[in-house]
């Protein structure tokens, strides 16, 4: 279908057009990821043999440097001629591996052929001027959602940071801490153990492999976990007896191999076990920024901002929020103004009618025949009705758009778009710390000189 046709069909239709596509375009990659899968292992045969072959002409060069040392020419012939078949052999190996190279390269290119008609399906939906808004509005709520999510996590480990690191402040209370810590991690280890080898059998089991193993080692840590759990949960007790060390399980399972000892007496090292939990945190903190900063860009590039009050607005919401808290008066005659009824403007139309009809009686009969007389009702009826014409497509058009995430293409479409708004905000945090780092090295060198 051409793109012009494309172009009077509905959301609906659109999609159903682009699942057909799709699905024509999914069998087409299975089959080629299995050309391309096949002829790679191909590859990796012929290598190897390659490899075998590559031995074998050392040996060959090997045979024929002891040859010519002694003397024995027969021995240099079989030598040569042996270094010489197999140097044949590897030419026609590589040969075979570069056709199997080109082919799957050629592949690979009708596949991407292919895909690339389907983005065009999914950037002529992204690009539409009423679906753009409404992802606009969609995603940069979805963005600003999880900044509030990712705050509340990095704020939360920057508390446990800094339980961590109060511990400095009375050393035999901080070594007593990192000692239940140790306690606690190690007391909950055939937990830990249970869980991975569950994880391993359940991997085994989906490529239908022997688990016997793993069954054999769940049976036997049973008996040991409720032991471990209720070990756990004792060491928990007296840990919450710490001011400001808000630690949980997990933070003992992730914190507790972190323990440091010191080599000449084996006591428990302090500060050296802080500063590496501490490290541990920082890097988590440093995550969560990241996340955090990759967000709050994707949001601000599609017009949005998060307020000091958590709110998810529009720029434009923002700046009239704002005017109207310098203006408060001129806002609540504007939001008066907005609630009054229609039908307030049809009756000061009757009203005008009336004492206009009132106040010139003669002349009616001037007026040319057939003119309405009710003129000024009749245009305030219009424009009321063609007001609500207007609201109703509006509120259709969101409706309409609003549903739109149900559709297949609109999904891929989301995903799209999400996809192209993480790489221009991390781009944009790479070149906002290239400034920042250009302008540190500046002010270096201008103290330098000073």
């Amino acid at each position: 279908m051409a793109d012009e046709q494309r172009k009077t069909l509905t959301l609906k239709e659109y999609n159903q057009e682009y699942e057909k596509a799709l699905a024509k375009f999914n069998t087409k990659d299975g089959k080629i990821s299995r050309i391309v899968e096949d002829n790679q292992k191909k590859i990796d045969n012929l290598r190897a043999k390659r490899e075998d072959l590559r031995d074998g002409v050392k040996k060959a060069e090997a045979d024929l440097s002891i040859a010519s040392r002694n003397n024995d020419e027969a021995g240099k012939q079989v030598a040569e001629a042996t270094k010489k078949e197999l140097e044949k052999q590897i030419a026609e190996l590589n040969e075979k591996m570069s056709d199997l190279k080109e082919y799957m390269e050629f592949q690979k290119g009708k596949l991407a052929k292919e895909k690339a008609k389907i983005d065009a399906y999914v950037d002529q939906v992204r690009e539409k001027p009423e679906m753009k808004k409404h992802m606009d509005e969609a995603l940069a709520k979805r963005y600003g959602r999880k900044v509030k999510r990712y705050v509340d996590a990095r704020n939360e480990v920057m508390s446990k940071r800094n339980g961590i690191e109060s511990l400095k402040t009375y050393p035999d209370t901080g070594k007593h801490a990192l000692e239940l810590i140790e306690a606690a991690n190690k007391a909950r280890q055939p937990i830990r153990d249970y869980r991975e080898i569950a994880k391993t059998k359940a991997e085994k089991e989906a490529r239908h492999e022997d688990v016997s193993s793993e069954n054999a080692k769940l049976a036997e840590l049973e008996p040991k976990l409720k032991a471990a759990g209720k070990a756990g949960e004792q060491f928990m007790k007296e840990l919450g007896s710490y001011q400001g060390l808000n630690l949980t399980v997990d933070d003992i399972d992730n914190l507790g191999s972190f323990v440091m000892h010191n080599k000449n007496n084996g006591q428990v090292n302090t500060l050296g076990s802080i500063q590496a939990m501490s490290a541990k945190l920082n890097r988590q903190i440093k995550g969560y920024n990241k996340s955090i900063g990759t967000n709050q860009i994707a949001m601000e590039n599609h017009g949005y901002v998060l307020t000091t009050d958590g709110q998810i607005m529009s720029r434009d919401e923002l700046e009239r929020s704002q005017e109207n808290a310098e203006n408060p008066e001129q806002a609540n005659q504007e939001n008066n103004d907005e609630k009054k009824p229609n039908v307030f403007k049809r009756m000061w139309a009757g009203l005008k009618h009336f004492f206009g009809k009132f106040g010139h009686k003669n002349d009616e009969k001037t007026l040319p025949e057939g003119q309405d007389q009710n003129e000024d009702a009749r245009r305030a009826r219009t424009e009321e009705a063609g007001q609500a014409q207007e609201d109703r497509a509006v509120e259709q058009s969101k409706g309409r758009y609003a549903n739109s995430f149900k559709y297949k293409i609109a999904q891929d479409a989301v995903k799209s778009q999400e996809e192209i708004d993480f790489r221009q905000a991390q781009e944009q945090m790479r070149r906002a710390k290239s400034v920042e780092e250009h302008d540190k090295d500046e002010r270096n060198d201008n103290e330098e000189e000073r």
